[in-house]
């Protein structure tokens, strides 16, 4: 069995697959969240089915540690996935964050995520997502 290279809690990544490939939830650039479109980024839908706040995560670029409000419902001990959070102030210590990120946005990052700039559509991140991370 190969092992994969991201993990996610098992209950987390399963919503969130859901809500990537249910149509609810129109896809922006570069915010987790833009009241003006009403757009989400991939990471913003993550926030969402989290309970974080629309107007928490309205025109911020991504989570930080100390950004969390999520319902022990969604993801156990009441935390958001660390895997999803910056650790520090640089905005490229998180492989993850900036793969899915380039993804959603269609941008190539300085580490070579996403090299062919493609826009991926949420149902496409929700694919890659199945193949690439492991449920734990």
């Amino acid at each position: 069995m190969e092992t994969k290279k991201y993990k996610l809690p098992k209950r987390f990544l399963a919503k969130w697959l859901v809500a990537l490939r249910s149509g609810d939830y129109l896809q922006g650039q570069g915010l987790l969240y833009n009241k003006e479109t009403n757009g989400f980024c991939c990471l913003g839908v993550a926030g969402a089915i989290c309970g974080n706040s629309l107007e928490k995560m309205d025109g911020q670029e991504m989570f930080r540690i100390e950004d969390a409000e999520v319902p022990k419902s969604v993801v156990p001990n009441k935390k958001f996935p660390q895997e999803l959070k910056y650790q520090t102030i640089h905005d490229d210590d998180n492989e993850f964050i900036v793969t899915l990120a380039c993804m959603n946005d269609g941008n190539e990052s300085a580490e070579g995520a996403n090299p062919t700039r493609k826009k991926y559509t949420f149902p496409e991140i929700a694919d890659w997502l199945e193949t690439n991370v492991e449920s734990y």
